[in-house]
């Protein structure tokens, strides 16, 4: 079973590492920055892990094995992932259920001095190393000869019922449901806590090593830091208006007030701010906060989808596909749907499969539908994962009758 007392300190050590060499306001970024640059790497380079298993190549030792699989880490993320890597967390690509809008809010606040979020940073990093970590591990266990399952044994100690390993997702959903039990926790300012008495507060497992607070205030909380974003709004920051609306209007971190975090938002998006646009737009559409009025959501998503954002391009190609609030175009939802389907949204490469497969807006094609199912469905889309699955079985189907029937001919 592997030790995970030294990935966890080798997480934490990286983490201080960090904090000696940025500044307080840049070292959260690099945080969620170094923690899509690992999970990033893992997801791309599950096809060389699944290798380890293939028996092309064998280790008798398993640090040589291990090396030998974190150099490939290491020469894939150099080559292949670190050219891409910000264009990647920009267009908010997910390894699992995790994607960098995850932590938007709680970056903001980091960066404004809240300890509680970069805590929540630190912790976040410090969860997903263990188990790249684990999988590391198992995939060195693989260069051994080891089969997945014994290999999954030998590191995790254990066995899980209805374990598969076919991607780094399923490493992140199997290794911690037996790595990942933990007896004791913590509440953020260290103290041993009960998870199950903690009257619904932030707790941690007890094996977190927290660092000291990074500014410094022992009861620092969001409402300190909605002070400070006040601040900033009133002084103009059209991104803090922004992200204080959304904290009011969605009741982040201080009672839900619609009432007060829309006008902010407003605000925002009549100067431009593209995200604080396309939030308008979908409460209009949504009725949250104002009246439903689809005609003014799709009026904002239009200007924030012009501004490139691939959210508002999805949800304008979807108002222009049924006809809601605008005029029914199925060129244009075609269109929109490629935009945002090129930047990673998966709502977006569902329906254009939709769109290809059912000939709306675009020529009739198979062959392009399957392909965009198949990149929802590697996304994690299950609805996706299951129409590929139709449509190979129906383009097998379609085989074997033309080589039926044309062998009777």
């Amino acid at each position: 079973m592997l030790d995970m007392s030294g990935p966890r300190q080798g997480a934490i050590e990286k983490l201080q590492s960090w904090r000696n060499q940025y500044s307080q306001q840049e070292y959260p970024e690099k945080v969620l920055i170094n923690l899509f640059y690992d999970l990033y790497a893992m997801d791309g380079m599950w096809p060389q892990i699944e290798t380890c298993f293939s028996g092309a190549q064998r280790f008798s030792d398993h640090n040589q094995a291990l090396n030998h699989i974190i150099g490939l880490k290491r020469k894939y993320q150099a080559e292949v992932l670190r050219p891409r890597l910000l264009q990647m967390m920009n267009a908010d690509q997910a390894v699992g259920n995790a994607k960098p809008s995850n932590w938007a809010d709680r970056l903001n606040l980091a960066q404004a001095g809240d300890d509680a979020s970069v805590i929540e940073l630190e912790y976040s990093y410090w969860y997903y190393f263990q188990y790249q970590s684990a999988t590391l591990s198992w995939a060195a266990a693989g260069l051994q000869g080891l089969d997945k399952r014994s290999a999954f044994i030998e590191v995790a100690g254990g066995e899980v019922g209805g374990l598969r390993l076919s991607s780094f997702s399923d490493a992140l959903r199997f290794f911690p449901v037996i790595l990942g039990i933990e007896l004791e926790h913590k509440d953020i300012d260290g103290n041993r806590v009960e998870a199950a008495s903690s009257g619904g507060k932030k707790v941690y497992p007890a094996s977190f090593a927290m660092l000291p607070k990074l500014w410094g205030n022992q009861s620092a909380g969001v409402p300190t830091e909605l002070k400070k974003l006040q601040a900033a709004a009133e002084q103009g920051n059209i991104e803090a208006k922004y992200v204080l609306g959304r904290h009011f209007a969605e009741g982040i971190g201080c009672p839900r007030n619609p009432a007060k975090g829309i006008p902010l938002i407003r605000s925002a998006a009549e100067a431009g701010n593209r995200d604080a646009q396309g939030f308008l737009g979908s409460l209009y559409m949504e009725g949250d906060g104002v009246p439903q009025n689809p005609s003014e959501g799709a009026r904002w998503l239009r200007l924030a989808a012009d501004q490139g954002d691939p959210f508002a391009q999805y949800n304008l190609g979807y108002l222009y596909e049924r006809g809601i609030g605008v005029a029914a175009n199925h060129p244009e939802a075609v269109r929109l749907y490629k935009l945002a389907a090129a930047s990673g949204v998966v709502f977006a490469q569902f329906h254009l499969a939709q769109c290809y497969e059912h000939g709306k807006g675009v020529r009739e094609d198979t062959a392009e539908a399957i392909r965009w199912y198949r990149l929802a469905a590697e996304n994690g889309d299950t609805d996706a994962k299951e129409k590929l699955r139709m449509l190979e079985q129906q383009k097998k189907s379609g085989s074997l009758l033309s080589l039926i029937f044309g062998k009777g001919r």
